[in-house]
């Protein structure tokens, strides 16, 4: 919880920080979807004005853009690991991966590199084979090589580099890794021989508009409103931001209270465990004070017993996230949980004389 707070800070920092993102607008449809859905979806055209809107987007001189959709991949090549599985349909069984369909501008705008293989070029994009070309992300290179073939159909010419990031600042506030996923090129015409209006609905949707003048927002609802498509509301994305750290915190002050209180009951569960092992074992305390031990060496013994529990969580930190800030973040928390436990019978046994001990293991 604390670490996704602090990664929260710190993507909205590096974001706010981007100059070409200190100018971008997200496009929020707010059309009548009762029209839309019933009207024109199903007018002759319809796929026509889209793609004529989004060459309109993508292409004009007075401000840049780039555009992208998410595409589930229903695959069955038996080299395909479970680890790369996104979900699995409950009814079918059918494992489905995560897929990226993209334009030149967003593969340039976050400048991704490869491990091996090459980039999209401008063939890839109007290529209309029944082959389409893909970049894989890392963990695929496990798996598959250079010029693989997917299902007959996805052919690899190239794998991300591991930990390769992108923002989806409109769906969320995360960083989300490509890791896990197959990029695909937009090829626009072979959505246009496709008719294929669900995905120009999300790709034009998913358009992030870098223009310093701001009229020019007005300019694209006209031009929307001109082909008969959406209404839009645009929104900065310093200001979307401002609504995800908003929603953000209330969630993590919600999560952090509910933590709190289990927490409180966690510990006084522990100092009443750790009081009555005192009060179990103070016989064999005794023989040790009388043997030489100290007071202070005991509760060090005391206090590994509590650390040791309190630290097997961090050990499924360490196989999720490695040798990390999170890991250590999570050490440090659970030192201080040990602390706090042992503090209790710490102060009981260093205030309690040497008589009253004896007395007690009699």
């Amino acid at each position: 919880m604390l670490t996704h707070s602090f990664d929260l800070q710190k993507l909205i920092k590096k974001i706010t920080m981007t100059n070409e993102y200190k100018n971008a607008y997200l496009m929020f449809d707010i059309s009548d979807m009762d029209k839309f859905f019933n009207e024109t979806i199903y007018e002759d055209d319809v796929v026509e004005r889209m793609d004529n809107f989004y060459l309109w987007l993508t292409e004009n001189k007075h401000f840049k853009s780039y555009a992208f959709s998410y595409e589930d991949l229903i695959l069955k090549d038996n080299r395909l690991d479970d680890s790369l599985v996104s979900f699995t349909y409950d009814l079918t069984g059918d494992k489905c991966y995560s897929g990226l369909i993209c334009n030149e501008d967003f593969i340039n705008f976050f400048d991704f590199r490869l491990s091996k293989g090459r980039l999209f070029n401008t063939g890839d994009y109007s290529d209309t084979s029944n082959i389409i070309p893909v970049i894989a992300g890392y963990d695929y290179s496990k798996y598959f090589n250079l010029g693989d073939v997917i299902d007959s159909e996805y052919r690899i010419i190239g794998f991300f580099e591991k930990d390769s990031r992108y923002y989806d600042i409109k769906a969320c506030g995360d960083l989300l890794s490509l890791d896990k996923s197959i990029v695909m090129p937009f090829q626009r015409e072979k959505a246009l021989q496709h008719d294929n209006l669900g995905l120009y609905d999300s790709i034009i949707n998913k358009t992030v508009i870098i223009t310093e003048d701001e009229r020019v927002l007005d300019d694209i609802q006209k031009k929307s409103s001109e082909l008969g498509l959406y209404t839009y509301s645009f929104r900065s994305v310093e200001e979307q931001l401002g609504y995800i750290k908003e929603s953000s915190g209330e969630w993590v002050l919600s999560l952090f209270t509910f933590c709190m209180i289990i927490l409180f009951f966690c510990i006084i569960g522990m100092i009443c465990n750790m009081l009555q092992m005192l009060n179990n074992y103070i016989r064999e305390l005794g023989i040790h004070i009388l043997c030489g031990a100290s007071k202070f060496s005991i509760v060090i013994r005391l206090f590994y017993q509590v650390f040791f529990l309190t630290l097997l969580p961090n050990i499924i930190i360490l196989f999720i996230h490695g040798f990390s800030s999170n890991l250590l973040i999570s050490v440090l928390l659970s030192v201080l949980l040990s602390t706090l436990v042992i503090l209790v019978p710490f102060i009981r046994l260093m205030k309690t004389d040497m008589n009253t001990i004896l007395r007690r293991s009699e």
